[in-house]
């Protein structure tokens, strides 16, 4: 099958990598053929189009039930229009951060995202998302996030993509977001939970 590959982000010391399927425009989590994550070093980058045979992984967890093993791969094109590309092909959630992921998101107080099972699990760990409000980065002590203020409150996405952080991102850009995977807490009576994340944006 042709996968298109649309994101790229740290997962600790190695790098995940997100595709669109252009058959059925499916977005999968493409993961290497042995292990959990790419190399810093691998070959897949954004905008690339793979021939791929891929095999579905066993006993996922929701949300990520998009995960996929690439067997094998062969570069075939290069998509140089992504962003007109993308929103032929997915459906954007548009508006504010809370609307993400079919409205499981739950915030704190300081204005971080996540998903727990006792709030509702959604049907996908990456989508696109098109704010109506321009985020702004932040650097905390070296951990990157990006603000986005309305008169609901503040609300923080951690940076976890690639490329070199904007100072700001506009409203109307198309943001890529995901959802880790499941975390312990530090405090073992709050469950564990899929923290909101950027992972990247397509133009702007």
């Amino acid at each position: 099958m042709n996968i298109l590959i649309i994101g790229k982000s740290k997962i600790g010391d190695g790098v995940g990598v997100h595709g669109l399927v252009l058959d059925t425009n499916r977005i999968v989590n493409l993961l290497p053929h042995s292990g959990a994550v790419h190399k810093v070093t691998t070959s897949f980058n954004i905008g690339q189009i793979w021939d791929m045979e891929t095999a579905e992984q066993k006993e996922l967890q929701p949300p990520h039930l998009d995960e996929v093993r690439i067997k094998k791969a062969a570069l075939i094109g290069q998509q140089d229009h992504l962003a007109d590309f993308l929103q032929e092909r997915v459906q954007p959630w548009r508006g504010g951060p809370h609307l993400l992921f079919d409205r499981h998101v739950r915030f704190t107080q300081a204005g971080f995202g996540s998903v727990t099972r006792a709030g509702g699990i959604p049907r996908s760990s990456s989508g696109f998302w098109i704010p109506d409000q321009y985020l702004e980065y932040r650097n905390f002590k070296g951990a990157i996030s990006y603000l986005y203020v309305s008169a609901a409150g503040l609300y923080y996405l951690p940076y976890v993509g690639l490329e070199t952080p904007h100072p700001v991102l506009k409203a109307g850009t198309l943001l890529h977001v995901t959802l880790s995977r499941w975390t312990p807490t530090q405090d073992e009576k709050v469950p564990e939970r899929c923290y909101l994340q950027l992972a990247g944006w397509v133009g702007g």
